[in-house]
């Protein structure tokens, strides 16, 4: 089963995001941010009554500002993905500080989620400090049998983009697909296990193949694609290349399928009904891209391990699935 998930756990951002947005808001710009949780959680319902499959269709949403939503989600028997990373933070800590595990076992969501961001060459004693903590994590979900999905990012140092006269799209191209695979490389080795991986988007099919092998390493696992905000062309683009690469099975989108919709909603040019129907509509367009590369793949190409058709949950021991539906 494919995981579709419709990704609204923004916490810091949503909440400067909006107040940038609607200024004449900004004292209500928490209040807003629940509005959008709800609004993603009735888009993917409403997704998933007009034809998308209940046991593909995941929500990612955040407790603080988004608890109640996925209660609702969960007893609507969608997958919920919750994370546990303390917003905006350069070197991961977990949210809740030594508390998270009682909130983990409190929401017991299907996926708990850690987000961090892991450039090789970045200063090395943060990443060795980000993935000592990271590993404590691991573990400690692994023996409450949970599984762990990692979300991935790779951002540019200083000096890869001095080097590249600032040009973030050159880094996009030329250097973060070797650093993606450096960095899965060097989580592998730090001894985390990973079901799930969120990762960004790859130029091509063969570098998304790549990475999607090398999170394949530390043993049974998949890949999802995220959307980083960036525009639907894009989007699209990394989406087809990795659903038509083995080892992916799915995306984590957001802003790039609700911002624009929630701006229009809140400055009150759209009714509540439309923005629902219109956040469900991009998340279905975007199921519909992946679906149609995911037809390309050939069938001999699934790899062991790393292939398509891995059940929704994982035995955190073997890797193997524990419960096959939703």
């Amino acid at each position: 089963m494919p995981l579709y998930m419709l990704a609204a756990d923004h916490r810091g951002w949503l909440l400067r995001a909006l107040a940038t947005a609607l200024p004449r808001r900004a004292n209500e710009a928490g209040a807003l941010a629940r509005e959008v949780k709800r609004l993603c959680y009735e888009a993917v319902v409403m997704a998933v009554e007009e034809g998308v499959a209940r046991e593909d269709a995941a929500l990612l949403i955040d407790e603080e500002l988004g608890g109640e939503v996925a209660s609702r989600a969960q007893q609507s028997r969608l997958t919920v993905a919750i994370p546990i990373e303390k917003a905006d933070q350069e070197v991961f800590d977990p949210e809740y500080g030594e508390a998270w595990m009682e909130h983990v076992t409190a929401m017991s969501p299907d996926l708990p989620k850690v987000l961090i961001r892991h450039n090789p060459g970045a200063n090395r004693s943060d990443l060795d400090e980000q993935l000592r903590r990271v590993r404590q994590i691991s573990d400690a979900l692994h023996n409450a049998r949970r599984p762990l999905m990692l979300e991935l990012l790779v951002p540019p140092t200083p000096a890869q983009l001095d080097d590249l006269d600032g040009d973030e799209r050159a880094f996009d191209e030329r250097l973060r697909p070797d650093l993606a695979v450096s960095a899965v490389h060097e989580i592998l080795a730090a001894g985390i296990r990973v079901e799930v991986w969120k990762v960004e988007g790859m130029p091509t099919g063969a570098q998304a193949g790549l990475l999607a092998r090398a999170c394949a390493a530390g043993g049974p696992s998949r890949c999802i694609v995220l959307g980083r905000n960036a525009g639907w062309g894009e989007v699209e683009s990394w989406l087809r290349n990795a659903a038509a690469s083995p080892g992916y099975d799915g995306f984590a989108i957001g802003r790039t399928l609700w911002w624009e919709t929630a701006v229009d909603l809140f400055r009150g040019s759209l009714p509540w009904d439309e923005a629902v129907s219109r956040v469900a509509q991009n998340y279905r367009r975007a199921i519909d891209a992946y679906e149609a590369a995911r037809g390309e793949l050939p069938a001999s190409s699934e790899t062991k391990g790393a292939g398509r058709g891995s059940q929704r949950r994982f035995d955190v021991d073997s890797g193997t699935s524990s419960i096959g539906e939703m």
